[in-house]
């Protein structure tokens, strides 16, 4: 499969598919160890839970695997997209957020150099309980190589994912998802 078409054609937009192409290569590319139905039925589920108010039902802690990549050549290609669902948007530390570029998309978004993570809000019309969705990039520094642009190429890949996620979600609400790649927040 080529970038525009992996894990449910998340990244068909050309901004999205030259970012995950810097990412992973231009290679053939297979993602069969991706579940995005599956983060979405938990997601789904989560939200109904959280609008019982039953405690005793365990939340989705887990991050389930919305995108996994791997090269079908012998290239060592090693990135994953996961979701799960966030007790809350987690506070700015200066000491455990150095090394990160914050970007203006969702209630946080911020990339480092091999790992990106958004934090959206989700009120789905049923239940109409509003979550907090967490996702998160991970990619190994070694195959592609590390360039330059790799904060924002994995920033513009993630929120790309994230914004798929919201509508097939039909969150309700404003989700404050980036349209297109996300800029570098003020001051930050």
């Amino acid at each position: 499969m080529s970038t525009d078409e992996v894990c449910g054609a998340f990244a068909k937009e050309a901004s999205v598919s030259a970012a995950l192409k810097a990412l992973v290569g231009d290679g053939r590319l297979r993602d069969s160890l991706s579940e995005p139905d599956d983060v979405l039925k938990k997601l789904r589920a989560n939200g109904r839970i959280a609008q019982s108010g039953k405690e005793d039902v365990p939340r989705m802690q887990q991050a389930v695997p919305y995108c996994v990549l791997m090269s079908t050549d012998d290239r060592d290609v090693d990135f994953r997209i996961q979701f799960r669902e966030s007790l809350g948007v987690p506070e700015r530390n200066a000491r455990l957020d150095q090394g990160k570029t914050f970007y203006a998309s969702g209630e946080r978004a911020d990339s480092s150099d091999t790992v990106a993570a958004v934090f959206f809000k989700c009120r789905m019309k049923a239940p109409a309980h509003e979550i907090v969705v967490h996702a998160q990039l991970a990619r190994s520094d070694t195959g592609v190589g590390v360039q330059k642009d790799a904060r924002e190429h994995q920033i513009t890949v993630l929120n790309a994912a994230a914004l798929k996620v919201a509508a097939d979600l039909d969150c309700q609400n404003d989700t404050k998802l980036a349209k297109g790649v996300p800029h570098v927040e003020a001051g930050a």
